[in-house]
């Protein structure tokens, strides 16, 4: 149980990285091409919130809107990635092997393999 909690954490890890650098990569990407005068690292500040206020004071409105939907745009895309990895995880779900597991703490490791050996042998389960 322990392994299936730290793959579950670290799906999420994961996936949280990918999102923030290809968000943060394509906003900055698109921002870069509207506003070639800045460097590309205050416009990382900007985008991740330090130093935000003075970035978004000293631009025109017309590129205020045009950074701003590039940030959105950017954000429509990590949902995008979100939305592909939540329905590949439906569609390979659905080509899984149809089982039910049991996790029984009170059996020893190995003790439920000796009982389903006994039990193809003779049909029924020996103590």
């Amino acid at each position: 149980m322990a392994f299936i909690g730290f793959g579950h954490i670290s799906g999420v890890t994961l996936a949280l990285a990918v999102g923030g650098s290809v968000f943060l990569n394509q906003a900055t990407n698109g921002i870069a091409k509207i506003l070639p005068s800045i460097s590309r690292k205050t416009v990382q500040k900007a985008i991740t919130g330090l130093g935000g206020d003075l970035f978004f004071t000293t631009i025109s409105s017309e590129k205020r809107e045009a950074v701003l939907r590039t940030i959105a745009k950017s954000i429509g895309n990590v949902y995008g990635i979100v939305l592909f990895a939540g329905a590949m995880s439906i569609v390979l779900s659905l080509l899984m092997k149809r089982e039910r597991l049991v996790f029984d703490a009170s059996k020893k490791e190995g003790q439920d393999h000796l009982e389903a050996a006994k039990e193809d042998e003779s049909g029924s389960i020996k103590d």
